[in-house]
């Protein structure tokens, strides 16, 4: 038999719950509510990217112009305009790069030779159909004008996405090494996050031997998935 007090704790503990607004996680802790990147058709995205005095301190940053935004996400892809990428299913989607479509800001540490980068993207891809792709390709070449380019790309687990409520369904990473002809070698890793069209990046860029600081993009991303949710 179920008493009145047993029924009033309960009532009260599913009421707070509900206030809350967090559901518990099987160990028993809260776990965050799932971020929801809004913005409207055709509007600025600049208002859901993480502001440059917002980077860490070893990464000042500046927010990039649209044709300043395409060509540094082509130096993290590995694909500049006009590449042809072999095998051709390994090309990514075209994506357009006017404010109402993409927004970027990068910060650089000149001593290291690495820079991170924060992407807010309206996206015509799923974040499925980027998992298929870049588990599809693991191995490919990218040629510029004759120049040649190495790619290998691999999977990488997000850290602390069950703590900014992202799930498999809305969270992705991978790495990327690009050995070209001339140059350097470079070495990227991509945090992502993606509700609806709207696409949140956080990345990693260092040349030559240099380690890529997973601390900071770590710190960053979560910084710009709790920024762009809050919009």
């Amino acid at each position: 038999m179920t008493t009145r007090a047993g029924i009033t704790t309960t009532v009260i503990a599913v009421t707070v719950a509900a206030l809350v607004g967090c559901a518990p996680s099987i160990d028993g802790s809260p776990r965050a509510a799932a971020p929801v990147f809004a913005a409207q058709p055709g509007g600025d995205l600049g208002s859901l990217l993480l502001p440059a005095d917002e980077f860490p301190a070893a990464y000042p940053a500046t927010v990039l112009d649209p044709a300043a935004t395409a060509s540094a996400s082509a130096d993290l892809d590995g694909v500049a305009r006009g590449a042809v990428v072999d095998p051709l299913r390994c090309t990514a989607p075209r994506q357009a790069y006017g404010a109402a479509n993409a927004a970027m800001a990068v910060g650089t540490d000149a001593a290291t030779r690495s820079s991170v980068s924060v992407q807010v993207l309206r996206s015509g891809e799923s974040l499925d159909a980027l998992r298929s792709r870049v588990g599809e390709c693991g191995e490919y070449t990218v040629s510029t004008f004759g120049a040649r380019a190495d790619v290998r790309t691999e999977e990488r687990a997000v850290p602390g996405a069950a703590e900014l409520g992202l799930s498999r369904a809305t969270a992705y990473g991978y790495a990327r090494e690009i050995t070209a002809d001339v140059g350097d070698e470079r070495e990227v890793v991509v945090y992502v996050a993606q509700t609806g069209a709207i696409r949140v990046v956080a990345s990693v860029l260092v040349f030559g031997d240099g380690e890529a600081d997973t601390a900071a993009l770590a710190t960053t991303f979560a910084d710009a998935v709790r920024f762009a949710s809050a919009r």
